[in-house]
This record gives C-alpha cells, sequence and structure tokens, in this order.
C-alpha cells in the first residue's frame, strides 16, 4: 500500500466516496471498488504458499516434549532391538534384557516427572493471569483439552430413519433447515403481538425525530473521528477469519486505508445504506454436543462469518452505544452481558486453576 499509484487510487475512492449519491448501488459499487484494490494488492505483494497436505493421519506432539526424553527415548528403542535381535545364550540375553528394563523405566520415570511439571506451570500461569483479559485466558484452556473433532460427515437420515449419502440430497438438506431456522414458518413459534408492538414502537421513534424541534443526541450521533476508527482498527484481531469479501483485518492497519474506511463509514453512517455484500456471511456448522447425532444439521450451531469491515462499523456503533449507556448509568448493575470486564469473574479462573493443579 506504499506506492504513489496505490495512495492515488485510495484518494480517488476517497473522493469518489465524498461526491457519491446516497443510494444503495453507489454504496456497493464503492465497497466493490476497495475490496477489489485491496484484493489485487494483496495478490501482488503477498506470496502465496500451497499447502501439500499428506494423508497419513496427523499425530500431535507432547507440549512437554524435550530433548533429554528424546534421547532417553532413543537409548530406549536401542536397547530394545539389541534384546530382541540378541541369539547368545541365556545370560548374555537376561543382561541385555535388564538394560532395556532399566532404560525404559528411567524414560517412563522422567516422562511422568516433565508431564507434572508442565502441568504444574500452566495452573499457575492460569491462576496468575489478569482477569482483564479472558480471551487468554480461554485460549490457555483450550489448548490445555484434547483436539476435537470438527469433520461433519456427508451424510443425513432421512423422515422413514434411513441414512443417505448422496451429495445433492445432503447439501439440500442442511440448506432448507438453515433456511427455515428463523423464518417463522411453525405460527406457534412467532409472537405476533410482541412483533407489532416493537414496529410500533419504532414508528414512533421515527416520527419523534422527524419533528423540527427533535434535539439529537451528540455523544451518539456525531460525526465519526479519524481516531475513533483508528482506535477501533488497531486494537482488531489480526486472526480474525474473513468474511464473504476475503479481506482480513492485518490489511486494514494501513493509514491510507484507515483514512478510507473514515470516509466509508461516514458517508453510511449519514446515509443509513450499507453494502449489499454486508448482509451476506459464510456459516460454519459446530456441533453442540459430542453426543448427538452428527448427521442432524439442527444439531450445529451456525456460526457466521461476516466481513471484517462490516465488524468494525459495528464495533464504533457499539462503542458509541455502551459509552452512552455507562456514562449516563442507564444499565442495572445486576446486568454482566455484553459489558466490559464482567464476562470472566476472578473466582472463576481461580477454580480453573486449582481444577487443573489437581
Amino acid at each position: 500500500m506504499s506506492s504513489d499509484l496505490m495512495r492515488q487510487t485510495l484518494l480517488n475512492l476517497i473522493g469518489q466516496i465524498e461526491h457519491s449519491r446516497e443510494t444503495e448501488e453507489n454504496v456497493d459499487k464503492i465497497y466493490d471498488n476497495l475490496c477489489n484494490l485491496i484484493i489485487a494488492e494483496m495478490d501482488d505483494k503477498i506470496s502465496k504458499t500451497s499447502s501439500n497436505k499428506s494423508n497419513r493421519r496427523y499425530k500431535h506432539t507432547k507440549p512437554y516434549w524435550n530433548d533429554t526424553l528424546k534421547d532417553l527415548w532413543n537409548d530406549m528403542r536401542m536397547r530394545e532391538k539389541d534384546f530382541l535381535a540378541c541369539t547368545g545364550n541365556r545370560h548374555r540375553k537376561t543382561a541385555i534384557r535388564q538394560e532395556y528394563i532399566q532404560a525404559r523405566d528411567k524414560f517412563d520415570k522422567t516422562l511422568r516427572k516433565t508431564e507434572r511439571e508442565y502441568r504444574r506451570l500452566k495452573a499457575v500461569d492460569i491462576e496468575t493471569m489478569s482477569t482483564k483479559n479472558p480471551s487468554e485466558f480461554w485460549e490457555k484452556i483450550k489448548k490445555l483439552g484434547p483436539t476435537k473433532d470438527t469433520t461433519i460427515p456427508m451424510e443425513i437420515i432421512n423422515e422413514n430413519g434411513y441414512p443417505v449419502r448422496t451429495e445433492s440430497d445432503v447439501l439440500k438438506k442442511w440448506r432448507l433447515d438453515f433456511q427455515n431456522l428463523y423464518n417463522g414458518s411453525n405460527s406457534d413459534e412467532f409472537n405476533k403481538e410482541h412483533y407489532d408492538q416493537a414496529i410500533l414502537h419504532k414508528q414512533l421513534l421515527e416520527q419523534n425525530m422527524e419533528d423540527p424541534l427533535y434535539s439529537q443526541n451528540d455523544q451518539i450521533n456525531n460525526n465519526i473521528t479519524i481516531e475513533e476508527i483508528t482506535e477501533i482498527v488497531m486494537r482488531s484481531r489480526n486472526r480474525s477469519a474473513c468474511g464473504y469479501d476475503q479481506i482480513p483485518n492485518i490489511v486494514l492497519k494501513f493509514p491510507l486505508i484507515i483514512e478510507t474506511l473514515h470516509h466509508l463509514f461516514q458517508f453510511i453512517f449519514d446515509t443509513s445504506i450499507i453494502p449489499y455484500i454486508w448482509r451476506k456471511s459464510i456459516i460454519c456448522p459446530i456441533l453442540k454436543d459430542c453426543n448427538t447425532d452428527s448427521r442432524d444439521p439442527m444439531n450445529y450451531r451456525g456460526i457466521s462469518l461476516l466481513p471484517c469491515i462490516s465488524k468494525l462499523y459495528s464495533a464504533l456503533i457499539n462503542r458509541r452505544v455502551t459509552n452512552y449507556l455507562e456514562d449516563n448509568d442507564l444499565l442495572a448493575d445486576e446486568q454482566n452481558g455484553f459489558r466490559r470486564n464482567r464476562s470472566l469473574p476472578y473466582e472463576i479462573m481461580r477454580t480453573y486453576s486449582l481444577l487443573l493443579s489437581t
């Protein structure tokens, strides 16, 4: 993103945003130009790597394995081979067997000791971890347990209870089940009274905002500043999964890209029009319970991967609303969900560390 041509192209795009008409077609065109520009730069400057995956099953190594264990293991294996290949007299074979047993016992003892020390240090590390970083805590907890099987079988059970393995039928079943999940096809699941009340409340709020005497909330409705965008972009996780537009967070941290996002977000904020691609997501199914039937799509929790740029805009709006609620003390003290520094109490962290140390 450092070339003069790229800089001029982004400046032209900023000018296009400032002089664009307030239509969804123009918003989509601007966003597509930005995505195509970033992707072209990624293809040109970032080297691609090919993954040559082997058909052999991946064998997980022990995290506490070290050079000492490796030497003891090789010594034990060498003595075992000598014992199995020995064709001498009984006394010679007994002596070689005794050497193999001693090498095996020494390896087993060192292995158990190293494992205990590793788990003790992990427990101490989790116990002394800061409570203000729950993401790091859960990342360490996740690494302690066994690796989950993330494969999804290309098989379903039809209405008659028989397995179906035809790819087209399996994909159709998955599509229909997730498509009908929130469509309210069952009248018993749809609360029309609550829906009508929400629509009426929305209309009253909009009528109130159209009143000439209406005064807006400046804390929420002020123009977006470049400092807000910079802080949100720089705090975003580099390893966050890409959405439908295939733009990762890490390539959005260039200053001129942040400036472009500033103008784009302000345009969206003023017009209330979002790019159409922000309504698309990549759904990653995750099995809710390992004891349930993995062939039933409804036993999976659909995790949607949204475009990273849309999540940055949502984070901007969420920060403004959250700060307004917190500053004006509009939230009940009992509400802990979706509030900073309330997601993981210290007592829970200490309980986990005690369980790990036992």
